[in-house]
């Protein structure tokens, strides 16, 4: 996955701040740049800092129900295993032809 990380005060709607305090981490899938999954965590930011790479691995666990994809979880990334944070959201930009979950 690509990063890229906000701080809490460079970002928002017009005159909307968000409410949280701590840096915004999104995170892009390479293949589906399309898909992105966020986090407000000054652990994940400061981890990624000091890893220094442009692209990390993420370990996803996916969740199905009768073949449809019922939800995902993230084990892993950059070789981080848990952080703290305040906040986390997926989503996707445009109407994608292709999904990581097929």
């Amino acid at each position: 996955m690509s990063w890229e990380i906000k701080s809490p005060q460079l970002h928002g709607e017009a005159n909307q701040v968000t409410q949280f305090k701590v840096p915004e981490v999104i995170f892009s899938f390479i293949e589906f740049p399309e898909y992105f999954i966020g986090y407000y965590s000054s652990e994940l930011a400061d981890h990624l800092k000091k890893n220094g790479k442009e692209e990390v691995k993420a370990l996803i666990e996916i969740t199905s129900d009768y073949g449809k994809v019922r939800g995902y979880s993230v084990l892993e990334i950059a070789g981080e295993k848990s952080w703290l944070n305040e906040w986390s959201y997926g989503g996707t930009r445009g109407s994608p032809q292709r999904s990581p979950w097929d």
